[in-house]
């Protein structure tokens, strides 16, 4: 799946809608709607390689800020197991217990951001209740039957994460129920939200002149990233690699 994104706005933003309405065959009134601010923004889908570059490339003639995304190759990013604050840099412990060192001036973008994941179970209860039917067939001696009744329950997951774009390497992503914070040493919390916290804030600290972004908090901001009747559940790496293209534009 060949994404096509829009990360700017061009000079002429009415020229510009009247050639992504063409582009992407809406109107304009959808075009409006579509690449209203905030940007970056998904704005077509196709299986198309080759037709995904061509429509970016008139998107860019028309001097909107474009990128494509091959939703089919993207990285996987470097799962953290432990993360510790050393000098000069980040001290990185992966799934797989590989170290790695990460110097602060190359880290360059924090998206926080939280997963929610909705599942839907049917149940099944069984009563007895009063039957006038039965009673009267039995002459009174059952006077109940057993009925079924089915309701389906709805259940919604959440768990917060942190994808750390750093040059020259995979991205690093934290997520608050693998992280073990051990590696935080003096500034160790109580509580495992009080160190996901304190390990956000200690980025922050630590890599002053990185980008951070928190739109990924709400499902709305995933839904904005993606092109209409995307799921955030399943294409949320392809969100990520959208909003990273529009903080870190890419030269085209």
């Amino acid at each position: 799946m060949h994404v096509v994104a829009i990360t700017a706005e061009p000079a002429d933003r009415a020229a510009g809608e009247r050639a992504a309405a063409d582009v992407i065959g809406r109107t304009l009134y959808e075009v409006r709607q579509l690449v209203s601010p905030p940007l970056p923004r998904a704005v077509m889908s196709t299986n198309d390689g080759a037709g995904a570059e061509a429509a970016a490339t008139t998107l860019a003639a028309a001097g909107w800020g474009v990128t494509t995304i091959d939703g089919d190759a993207l990285p996987s990013p470097t799962i953290a197991r432990s993360l510790g604050f050393a000098t000069d840099g980040l001290v990185v412990t992966d799934e797989h217990g590989r170290e790695q060192r990460v110097p602060y001036s190359i880290c360059r973008l924090l998206l926080i951001g939280v997963r929610t994941t909705d599942t839907a179970t049917t149940e099944t209860k069984q009563q007895r209740k009063f039957s006038a039917s039965r009673a009267l067939m039995t002459g009174g001696l059952s006077v109940r039957k057993k009925v079924k009744s089915e309701h389906t329950v709805r259940h919604s997951d959440s768990r917060s994460f942190a994808r750390l774009v750093i040059d020259g390497s995979p991205s690093i992503e934290l997520r608050d129920d693998r992280l073990q914070f051990q590696a935080l040493g003096e500034h160790l919390q109580p509580t495992r939200i009080a160190n996901w916290a304190t390990t956000l804030d200690l980025l922050r600290r630590h890599a002053p002149t990185m980008t951070v972004d928190e739109r990924l908090r709400q499902r709305v901001g995933w839904s904005r990233l993606l092109p209409p009747a995307f799921d955030p559940e399943r294409h949320g790496e392809i969100a990520i690699a959208v909003l990273r293209a529009g903080l870190l534009p890419p030269t085209r």
